[in-house]
């Protein structure tokens, strides 16, 4: 439900159209705004549609997925899980910004940022980071009109308004 509000009817067609698989308005969905205003929803529905129609699809909160990259140099997988990021149909970074990229975190965010961005693969983020608070390529590529969508959700918090959640 939109309740008449143009940052949530916007993301909700575009967040259908990606899940039909028109990549018409670009292959990146950025959903960026304030915790509880249904971000994380649109992109599990978005991921559930591509999912049900039989493409590879990775859908992780950040934080998780930069722990089991870490993981990666004590089991080996490193390069196989760098590999699934890259290959996979859609993937889905949820709570970009969360993590407090920094060194390390920074440079795989980037690094698998930049992959989707120069094969042009489907890219969803959710984040309630500002684009200042991105490293700077990220936030560039991000919001690259050619390929991005972003969509700034000002809403208030479903949770707290007992509308549902994100």
């Amino acid at each position: 439900m939109d309740r008449g509000n143009h940052s949530l009817s916007q993301a909700r067609y575009l967040a259908g159209e990606m899940a039909r698989g028109n990549l018409t308005w670009g292959n990146f969905l950025v959903l960026a705004g304030p915790k509880g205003v249904g971000k994380t929803h649109l992109a599990m529905a978005i991921a559930w549609e591509w999912f049900d129609d039989g493409f590879p699809v990775l859908f992780t909160r950040v934080d998780d997925l930069l722990d089991e990259l870490r993981r990666g140099y004590e089991d080996k997988s490193y390069f196989q899980k760098l590999d699934s990021l890259r290959r996979c149909a859609l993937l889905v970074l949820d709570d970009l910004g969360a993590e407090h990229a920094k060194d390390w975190a920074g440079e795989r965010i980037d690094r698998i940022v930049d992959w989707r961005y120069l094969e042009r693969r489907p890219l969803i983020v959710t984040t309630n980071a500002k684009s200042d608070d991105l490293a700077p390529r990220v936030a560039s590529r991000l919001s690259d009109q050619s390929c991005s969508n972003v969509i700034q959700i000002d809403a208030d918090d479903f949770r707290t308004t007992g509308s549902g959640g994100e």
